[in-house]
């Protein structure tokens, strides 16, 4: 018998930055950055785990970083890769189950 895996925010994507345009990401955005700045990223590399639309991890690519967004909905990471800058990302269809040990020359 098939299993069908329904996905809430496959069917909320078209309208998920709608929706989540009061989220202040520019101050999230800034502490990463200064976290970052501070501890270092060996290699520039970052993983998005739930990566949603790209909101976080295009700005980050923009910003020089090598991002994998990972995020479990085919149709949010289809939003994102529409996206202005998305070219940058890598955006992969993925769980942190299906994901639990990145490894940046394997990526996920």
């Amino acid at each position: 018998m098939d299993t069908i895996v329904y996905n809430d925010y496959d069917v909320a994507a078209d309208s998920y930055d709608r929706m989540a345009r009061d989220h202040n990401l520019t101050d999230l955005l800034a502490t990463c950055r200064r976290v970052l700045r501070h501890h270092g990223t060996p290699g520039r590399r970052l993983l998005d785990l739930g990566c949603g639309t790209g909101k976080g991890a295009i700005p980050l690519a923009e910003d020089g970083f090598e991002v994998t967004g990972v995020d479990s909905s085919a149709r949010m990471l289809e939003v994102a890769r529409a996206k202005p800058g998305a070219e940058r990302v890598e955006f992969v269809v993925g769980t942190p189950v299906t994901c639990p040990r990145w490894d940046p020359s394997t990526r996920c």
